[in-house]
């Protein structure tokens, strides 16, 4: 997980060790931010611009999402896959309370409203973000109610655990234990749909 630098003592005073990475990337022959350098700028800028800016392009926290989500759609492991899309989102004219960004197989899904797809979701406070998989939340709370939703959503995520064991070779854990710091609503739904 990244996380915002202004959280490194706290997070040291808990007894977790904190690496910063610094590496300079490079896309096609011009230098440019690596996606750690951004997600770190975005960690820390986007919770004052939420308080203090209007929504819009013109606003540096939305154009690292423009960003974000170029260099993802011209990373070598999503060119060679021509069925992935990337879609970033600080939000839909309004800030977005827990921004993201998915990359979606488009065999599967082509919306995060349904399906299945990989998503980086950025906790309200902004002290981190998770690269989480994740079932579309939108289509089903629309169709059965939130309560019903949320049933159906552990109900998928049990079923596709055992089949996501490589993932956890990989480091990633295979439940449900992310804290996105939301208060309820759409901050729920995104912990219900993790796998």
């Amino acid at each position: 997980k990244i996380v915002n630098q202004t959280l490194r003592p706290a997070l040291q005073r808990l007894g977790y060790s904190v690496v910063t990475l610094e590496r300079k990337g490079e896309v096609a022959g011009l230098e440019s931010p690596t996606l750690v350098e951004q997600f770190t700028e975005l960690l820390d800028i986007y919770a004052a611009a939420r308080q203090s800016e209007r929504f819009g392009r013109h606003s540096r926290a939305c154009q690292i999402f423009g960003e974000i989500e170029g260099y993802l759609r011209t990373f070598q492991p999503v060119t060679a896959r021509p069925s992935l899309l990337v879609k970033a989102s600080p939000g839909r004219g309004n800030w977005a309370t827990i921004p993201w960004i998915a990359i979606m197989d488009a065999r599967v899904t082509k919306s995060t409203q349904e399906g299945l797809y990989a998503v980086y979701l950025f906790r309200e406070d902004m002290s981190g973000v998770y690269l989480t998989l994740a079932q579309g939340v939108t289509r089903l709370i629309k169709e059965h109610g939130r309560p019903a939703a949320h049933r159906r959503l552990a109900e998928v995520a049990q079923e596709l655990r055992p089949r996501s064991s490589r993932l956890k070779l990989k480091g990633f854990s295979l439940d449900s234990e992310i804290r996105l710091t939301g208060t309820g609503g759409l901050g729920e739904d995104y912990v219900r749909s993790c796998v």
